[in-house]
């Protein structure tokens, strides 16, 4: 079992859509507003490899909660999947399209089963926002270097 994601694999929740942003209003005790930065959702992938076959979990960490959206079986180990998915073969159906309990059985097979449950979301969110930060800094150095 292998879990990758990326610092800028992020969602942008409903409210962030309509409000523009990621902050959002709340109350400060004393009838005013103030700003408080929400936790943004991060897409991650698990990989199952066994017997010479990979599942492919597409998955999302919101709110410390992970959730399935999509799955894939091929051929092969993890390391043929890390270059990417042949998109020419069958991929199976559109996750959204399969029943309801099929769509949660896989949500609890990666919590239960896999273990990767809230606690292991809430990391992926913090870690990829730290990752992002940190990312930010070098690349500030870096245009810095080259302007001066």
């Amino acid at each position: 079992v292998a879990i990758t994601f990326h610092c800028q694999d992020t969602v942008a929740s409903e409210e962030e859509s309509e409000s523009g942003g990621i902050f959002g209003a709340v109350e400060d005790g004393e009838g005013g507003e103030e700003e408080e930065e929400e936790s943004v959702a991060v897409r991650f992938t698990v990989t199952v490899t066994r017997a010479g076959k990979t599942m492919v979990l597409s998955c999302l960490s919101d709110n410390a909660d992970a959730t399935v959206e999509g799955v894939a079986l091929v051929e092969g180990d993890a390391d043929s999947v890390s270059k990417g998915i042949d998109e020419s073969l069958y991929q199976g159906p559109e996750f959204t399209e399969l029943a309801e309990d099929l769509q949660e059985s896989f949500t609890i097979y990666l919590q239960e089963d896999l273990c990767i449950d809230g606690d292991v979301a809430a990391f992926i969110a913090m870690y990829a926002d730290y990752r992002e930060e940190m990312e930010y800094v070098g690349w500030m150095k870096g245009v810095q270097a080259m302007i001066q």
